[in-house]
């Protein structure tokens, strides 16, 4: 089985889970560039991945935890991290700096991008959020969820 999972900001890498393994691969050649321990097992669906904005690191966000790829080196996790509560979707700011999640399907939690502690934590009194994602230029922050609705919000 091969999953696409998603090209790099560059546009020449991508990821890809073939028969349960993860690689990431060169766009133009189709080759491996490099190996990484999957989170994928009998504990853990991954529920959302998404690149650094500079594609030098890959984010995983599986059920009940948080893992950080180095692109180049692949291999185990540079970092992971449980969050208390139950994980949605993820998001890089385009600094590189700053990683958001949706936890408990109500609040977005920014989380240093590569020790994965909690900055900061925005609690919205939208039910069902789903998603998340920064604008361009990350000045700001835009959740959605499952009933159509959408909320801008600055980031300081």
């Amino acid at each position: 089985m091969h999953y696409f999972g998603r090209f790099n900001p560059t546009g020449n890498q991508y990821h890809a889970t073939v028969n349960a393994a993860e690689f990431i691969m060169d766009t133009a050649t189709d080759s491996v560039v490099a190996a990484f321990e999957s989170p994928w097992n009998d504990s853990y669906s991954v529920r959302d991945r998404c690149f650094s904005h500079d594609g030098k690191r890959l984010y995983f966000l599986a059920d009940g935890e948080l893992f950080v790829y180095d692109c180049a080196v692949g291999g185990l996790a540079t970092a992971t991290a449980k969050p208390p509560n139950w994980c949605r979707s993820i998001a890089a700011h385009p600094d590189g700096r700053v990683l958001a999640t949706v936890e408990d399907g109500r609040a977005v939690t920014f989380r240093d991008a590569e020790t994965l502690e909690v900055l900061r934590t925005y609690d919205f009194a939208m039910p069902t959020v789903t998603c998340v994602a920064f604008t361009p230029d990350g000045t700001r922050c835009v959740i959605g969820n499952s009933r159509g609705k959408v909320l801008l919000f600055d980031v300081d």
